[in-house]
Formats: structure tokens, C-alpha cells, sequence
């Protein structure tokens, strides 16, 4: 087999491979072999007939089987030889079979070189957790209207597990600075990754962001539609929706990347016990046990996605400790 790269754009390359009549004759024996001990061929019992007469009445059935077989087989060894890491599969296109050979081109987009300045010296702005009186009594508000309930007393707060109307009233107060805690993490995320953008130079390989980009746009159209927007309206403003979701998509895409060169060179694994940490918080949030989650991940394919969102987290929380808050 050769190869070599024809293209380089961006992410994008283009792999020119030529398999020989040498490298190709394990593959025909196999097919014909398979072949023989199916063909119906008068006067040769199954898997009897001479190769002769198989190549004669089933050449053309087993130049497309091998050729079949051999385009995927050598993309890959091909990959491997020019150590390139693809992160989609490839467009094969140009497929010839002339004098015994096959030649044949495969486009894919390899992941993007990442060069990002420093990025343990990043500052940032953490909001003062406030909870406003007015707010705990809007959350008791929306649970005596839930319940029902006449006044605010213990006999309510009775109705909702709590001893006393006071406990209840702690515990909502709790319930709000928990949340408010959450969000002023999430603001502090965001500005740590909009710094890592803006320090970060990378291509973006243009088939994630058309594949991504394309599931998000039909997530945003059902969001719209769920929320009472008609389908129509939702329908005309197709571009505009596009639009939105390719940026969203760059946008995920950097990230991923940036933080996986990020946890690169600070050498940051998932852990077993990382991962079984967060199924720990998976099981105890669901009433599941930990076997049910591990068996509903797994039938549903979802637990390399877990992982990579496990990692994430764990690569945010070193940049959270390294940055300085103002």
C-alpha cells in the first residue's frame, strides 16, 4: 500500500492511497473461498468448483466485495502510517480499480493544533451570594399555592416534612443560596472560558461543526415549538436559526478542544474513582441504584458522553483553583 497527502486546509486532509494486486490477493482469496462454498456451479459440489470457473462467472461480485472490504481496511492502516487523528469519518470519493489496483481518496477533518497562552493566570469576578427575604417568600408563596394551604404555620410546614413554619422557612432560604451558589459557578465557568477563547488560536474541523451544528439546530427548533412558538414561524426563520446554532456549535467545539489541551499538558486523567463519584450523584439524585444507572448508560450508549462531561468538569475545577478572584 502507499499513501501520501495530497491537501492540507485547516483541519482538513486528503489522503491519496493506492492498494496493489499484492496487498490484495489475501482478500480475493477469502471472497472467492466464501463464494465457492455458496455458488451453485453444475457438476461441482458446493465449495468444489475450481477458482477458474468462480473468477469466470463471479469476477465482477468479487472485485465489489473486496473492494468493499479494502477502502475502510486501508484508510485506517493509511491514517495510522501518516499518524493523523481523525475526528470524523471520511469522505471517500475517486474510487478506481484498473490493472489489479485500487486507488481511492479519503477526506477527513483530524483534530485541530491547539496553541493557547497562558492560562493559569486568569482572573475573575465572583458575585456576593445574596438572598433577598422577598425571595424566600416567593419560593414559600409557590409552595402554599402547590399545597393549597390557608395562612403560612407549622401545620404547613407539617404538610411539607418540617416540624415548624421557621425550619421550613431555613430550609428554603438553604434551597436559594445553594442555587445562587450554583449560578455564580457557572458565571465564574463562563468567564474562564471566554478568557481561554480569546488566548486559545485553533482551525475548527468544519464536519463537527456541520454534524453538531445540525443536531443543535433541531434542538433549538423543538425548544421554540415546545414553548408555544408555531411550527411556521419556527420554519421561517430557518437561516436565522442555522446561524445560531453553527456559532453554538464553534463555540462547544472550541472549548472541548481547549480543555482537552489544557488537561494534555497538565497530564489531568479521569479517574475510576472520578467516574464512580459521578455516578455516585447520578444514583443519589434519581432514587436508581448504581447498577441501574451503570445498565442505563450503557444500554443507551451514553457513558463515553458521561465521561467526557466528567473530565470537563474535572479540568474546570484545576482552572477554578488556579485563577484569581477579584
Amino acid at each position: 500500500m502507499k499513501s501520501k497527502i495530497e491537501n492540507k486546509t485547516g483541519c482538513r486532509r486528503t489522503l491519496s492511497i493506492e492498494v496493489s494486486n499484492d496487498d490484495l490477493k489475501q482478500e480475493f482469496d477469502r471472497v472467492y473461498a466464501e463464494i465457492g462454498n455458496t455458488a451453485r456451479i453444475p457438476g461441482f459440489r458446493p465449495g468444489k468448483a475450481p477458482r477458474d470457473l468462480l473468477e469466470a462467472n463471479f469476477g465482477q461480485k468479487a472485485k465489489e466485495e473486496v473492494v468493499k472490504r479494502a477502502i475502510p481496511a486501508y484508510y485506517l492502516k493509511a491514517v495510522k502510517e501518516e499518524n493523523l487523528v481523525p475526528v470524523a469519518p471520511p469522505e471517500i470519493n475517486n474510487v478506481q480499480f484498473k490493472n489489479e489496483t485500487l486507488f481511492f481518496n479519503a477526506t477527513v477533518d483530524v483534530e485541530p493544533q491547539v496553541k493557547i497562552k497562558s492560562y493559569k493566570d486568569l482572573k475573575v469576578i465572583k458575585k456576593k451570594v445574596k438572598v433577598e427575604q422577598a425571595q424566600v417568600d416567593m419560593l414559600l408563596d409557590r409552595l402554599q399555592k402547590a399545597k393549597h394551604a390557608s395562612a403560612k404555620d407549622d401545620a404547613f410546614a407539617k404538610s411539607l416534612g418540617f416540624q415548624t413554619f421557621q425550619e421550613l422557612e431555613q430550609s428554603a432560604r438553604k434551597d436559594l443560596e445553594a442555587n445562587a451558589e450554583k449560578e455564580i459557578k457557572m458565571d465564574m465557568e463562563r468567564q474562564i472560558l471566554d478568557q481561554l477563547l480569546k488566548r486559545a488560536t485553533m482551525d475548527v474541523p468544519e464536519s463537527l461543526v456541520h454534524s453538531q451544528g445540525k443536531e443543535l439546530l433541531n434542538q433549538i427548533k423543538l425548544n421554540r415549538v415546545l414553548q408555544g412558538t408555531k411550527k411556521e414561524e419556527v420554519e421561517s426563520k430557518e437561516k436565522e436559526l442555522e446561524l445560531q446554532a453553527k456559532n453554538e456549535a464553534i463555540y462547544r467545539i472550541k472549548v472541548f478542544f481547549i480543555l482537552e489541551k489544557i488537561a494534555e499538558m497538565e497530564n489531568i486523567q479521569l479517574s475510576e474513582e472520578d467516574l464512580h463519584e459521578r455516578i455516585a450523584g447520578i444514583s443519589h439524585s434519581s432514587g436508581k441504584s448504581e447498577k441501574e444507572v451503570m445498565e442505563y448508560l450503557e444500554k443507551q450508549n451514553l457513558l463515553a458522553s458521561l465521561k467526557a462531561e466528567t473530565r470537563s468538569r474535572k479540568i474546570m475545577k484545576f482552572l477554578l483553583a488556579n485563577v484569581k478572584i477579584e
